[in-house]
């Protein structure tokens, strides 16, 4: 029974955006970017399930669904420097969003956590825009901001 009446929600779904796309009133909007962050230390890559410490010499890869977005940025914050987010890499969004960027980040043997963010947009960012993303945590059509805070540890990992 409920298999049917998923079925036919289905159906009614697709019949409806159907019929809405033939007259010209629907108007499909693509799903937001999202951000994937693998964790390679020494021979395994796994990824970071949002909560596990990164250990010193871990290196980190980004992966990136755009979703119509052409750009990535990728910032760290520095406030120990009095810096705020300092621009590490940028990047071309990927064709093929289960490629990881180009580059990878490493965890330094500094104390504290590490904390960075990836900032999707429709062009490049100057460095104040992408401060200000950062900062802000900017989600628009325009430009979307994933933060990531990692906590550290400098034990070794098991």
């Amino acid at each position: 029974m409920t298999g049917g009446l998923a079925l036919a929600a289905g159906t009614f779904l697709v019949v409806s955006q159907r019929h809405d796309a033939r007259i010209g009133g629907y108007v499909g909007v693509k799903g937001t970017p999202a951000v994937e962050l693998l964790v390679r230390r020494g021979g395994d890559t796994a990824i970071w399930n949002g909560s596990a410490a990164v250990h010193p010499g871990d290196a980190l890869a980004v992966r990136v669904a755009c979703e119509g977005l052409s750009h990535v940025a990728v910032a760290a914050a520095l406030p120990t420097a009095n810096l705020g987010w300092v621009r590490l890499a940028d990047a071309d969004c990927p064709a093929d969003p289960a490629v990881p960027l180009p580059f990878t980040l490493v965890v330094d043997e500094q104390p504290g956590d590490e904390h960075f963010v990836v900032v999707v947009s429709r062009a490049a960012l100057d460095d104040a825009q992408m401060r200000s993303a950062a900062t802000e945590a900017t989600r628009t059509s325009d430009v979307w901001t994933v933060r990531f805070d990692l906590p550290k540890s400098a034990e070794a990992p098991r």
